[in-house]
């Protein structure tokens, strides 16, 4: 058993009508958070975060993002103080984006935006007018946002225009022909940080060649449960030739640092 402190910052708890995207989903029934919560114990994970996510229904936009958070809030509420729940937003609409912010922010004590997934990369909905309302918003309440964001481009600009936000990189698929641009810009980005998609990680030597470029500082910790497997993503860092002070940070250290999280 692991004696590190490991809070995984990429989880999706399981929503009530089938939509989410747990190929299983009878093996994580909705009804109860018990079975989600023991798997991430069993991988010797003390909290997680994250935001329920499900699959597009053809309702209203907005309405959608509102269902994941009141789903989030509700499992929050079962679980208790192991699952931080993550704001979903729609980067279209500030309008009513904002005010969802602030409603979970003081009423509910949410501290976390993201995973942001649901958004075109192809359309610059990232960079938006729209989408920079909602940092703003953010900056201000200190809430740290996770997107699924890869254009280099759109990182280093919502970075630059928001110095005191941090943002997460999710579901980067660093190639080879690019790594190199990527380590560089989250090296010197003092804001930007990386969570190193299990589809990354599980390549070898990418961990410690990212570490020893960029930082430990610079890595969150997440395993995408229940898509992918917890025990995978840390078994793949403890493999990766780490210190223990690497992996303290990566494992708990930085989620706590950008949070404010005791």
């Amino acid at each position: 058993m692991n004696t590190l402190e490991i809070i995984d910052s990429h989880v999706h708890p399981p929503f009530s009508d089938g939509r989410n995207y747990h190929l299983f989903p009878e093996s994580m029934p909705v009804e109860t958070p018990e079975p989600f919560v023991k798997q991430l114990k069993q991988a010797d994970i003390s909290r997680c975060c994250g935001g329920v996510i499900f699959r597009p229904d053809g309702g209203d936009r907005f309405s959608r993002f509102s269902r994941m958070n009141q789903a989030a809030l509700k499992f929050r509420h079962k679980a208790g103080d192991f699952y931080l729940p993550g704001l979903q937003l729609d980067l279209q609409d500030a309008d009513k984006s904002c005010p969802e912010i602030e409603h979970y922010y003081h009423k509910e004590g949410f501290r976390w935006i993201g995973e942001i997934y649901f958004q075109s990369p192809v359309s610059g909905i990232f960079v938006s007018s729209t989408a920079f309302e909602i940092y703003d918003l953010a900056q201000k309440l200190s809430m740290p946002i996770s997107v699924s964001c890869g254009r280099m481009d759109y990182a280093q600009n919502m970075c630059l225009s928001f110095p005191k936000l941090s943002f997460i990189l999710s579901h980067v698929e660093m190639r080879t022909n690019d790594l190199g641009s990527w380590l560089n810009l989250i090296r010197e980005t003092p804001n930007l940080y990386v969570d190193l998609a299990p589809s990354i990680v599980s390549r070898f030597g990418l961990i410690k060649k990212f570490v020893d470029t960029v930082a430990s500082h610079k890595v969150i910790f997440g395993s995408g449960f229940p898509i992918r497997c917890p025990q995978s993503s840390i078994a793949s860092y403890l493999a990766a030739g780490l210190n223990d002070s690497q992996l303290e940070s990566i494992f708990g250290l930085n989620f706590k640092r950008i949070t404010g999280l005791e």
